[in-house]
């Protein structure tokens, strides 16, 4: 969780809901996430996505969110946004086992 401010404190206190690591930087407390110069009250997006006007974590162009990340489907999975999963498409008479993680006769 990136919770590091992008301004150092150069000797003068930190903005709102942060502190000094000790180091120099302006550091988020607790339960805050850095967003532009400030923290605000929430968890960070996953790495690889930004937040939009509305609040809501997006992914970057070609990457689907699953639960705390972003990332692509494997080789041979197609992603379904009806069930926002990867899914797997297999030959006749086959399924995909996701234990072996493969198709499976």
């Amino acid at each position: 969780m990136n919770r590091i401010c992008v301004s150092t404190s150069s000797g003068s206190a930190c903005g709102a809901n942060s502190k000094d690591n000790g180091l120099g930087f302006c550091v988020c407390d607790a339960g805050f996430h850095k967003l532009g110069n400030n923290c605000v009250q929430g968890s960070a997006c996953p790495p690889s996505s930004t937040r939009n006007a509305q609040g809501e974590c997006i992914c970057h162009t070609g990457l689907n969110k699953y639960e705390d990340y972003c990332a692509k489907c494997p080789l041979g999975a197609i992603y379904d946004n009806a069930t926002e999963k990867c899914i797997f498409v297999c030959g006749q008479n086959s399924n995909y086992d996701a234990s072996k993680k493969r198709c499976q006769c």
